[in-house]
């Protein structure tokens, strides 16, 4: 009960620091945003529009954490570390919180998206893709969270993230572009791609928990 509680306290101080700073979902609206008009209007082949889509999600959420990690690097992260909380529930409650950010942000993503390329509304397929959005989001907070702090204790911060981050997010990020493109496609769903999806999300979540109690021990 404890460690909900502590959790939840984490989700809850993070939700009101982002309503304050906007040091997340801002720099990943405007990232996003440029880098969607900028490939759209230089490709204009809609098979490659979930490859656009899923890119600018994943360099977005690059930036999004490289932010994420300067504020806590200045005195977050030491705060936490003060408080009579289990890491399991830092780790929990960073994971959920920064998930949140990235599924809301990439909602507005997705309406961008329809913008830019054209292409009809359809309920069936947004419900498709907030499923989709949601587990590529859970598996890039589960690696961010892990990765942004190791990248604490080093001086090319900006460097570290992106050089750990994009090889291990791969399998999740060809996922996500294949079942978008089934989507897309009117293709059935259930597909190898999203249990893919699935497994790799609860590994990183579990196997990442497991390596972040390590590094805080160290």
């Amino acid at each position: 009960m404890a460690k909900k509680f502590s959790s939840f306290w984490i989700i809850y101080k993070d939700i009101i620091l982002e309503i304050k700073t906007k040091e997340i979902i801002i720099p990943f609206l405007i990232f996003s945003f440029l880098l969607i008009v900028f490939i759209s209007f230089s490709i204009q082949n809609r098979e490659f529009s979930p490859f656009i889509f899923w890119l600018s999600f994943l360099f977005s959420g690059i930036i999004s954490l490289s932010r994420y990690t300067v504020k806590e690097a200045n005195g977050g992260f030491k705060g936490l570390l003060i408080l009579p909380i289990d890491r399991e529930s830092i780790f929990i409650g960073k994971t959920i919180s920064l998930t949140l950010f990235l599924f809301l942000s990439g909602i507005f993503l997705y309406f961008l998206f329809l913008i830019f390329l054209n292409f009809p509304f359809s309920l069936k397929i947004f419900l498709y893709f907030l499923i989709i959005l949601f587990f590529t989001s859970f598996s890039f907070s589960s690696l961010g969270i892990l990765i942004s702090f190791l990248a604490m204790g080093t001086r090319a911060k900006e460097f570290f993230l992106p050089l750990i981050i994009i090889p291990l997010f791969i399998p999740p990020f060809i996922s996500a572009i294949s079942l978008t493109n089934k989507v897309l496609s009117n293709e059935k769903f259930l597909s190898p791609y999203l249990y893919i999806l699935i497994f790799f999300s609860l590994l990183y979540f579990f196997l990442n928990q497991v390596l972040f109690e390590e590094i805080l021990i160290d």
